[in-house]
């Protein structure tokens, strides 16, 4: 990885479709807003994150959709300029993790 960039590392994936609006949450988690900016950090108390997990996975997972639309920007990317992922030319898979880690 380059200066600047960075990874995040989790045992467990999964995405839904529609996403929810964080605002809207802030009632749900019993007045804990989750709001911030992309890449910035914050401690969720247990209780917080317990709430959210719960509520990911009571909605569809769309994790293979998802994955799906990755491969088909993959080979777009690979067609048009001959790579993927700046120097890569093979898409990303869970082998490739430990050269971000």
């Amino acid at each position: 990885m380059k200066d600047g960039d960075y990874a995040i590392a989790a045992r467990y994936a999964r995405f839904v479709s529609p996403g929810f609006v964080l605002d809207d949450l802030v009632g749900f988690l019993n007045g804990y807003p989750i709001k911030r900016r992309f890449r910035r950090w914050m401690y969720i108390p247990e209780k917080t994150a317990l709430r959210l997990l719960h509520l990911l996975n009571s909605v569809p997972d769309k994790t293979r959709q998802y994955i799906s639309e990755i491969r088909i920007l993959e080979e777009y990317s690979l067609k048009k300029y001959g790579v993927l992922y700046h120097d890569r030319v093979t898409g990303f898979s869970w082998n490739a993790v430990a050269d971000y880690l």
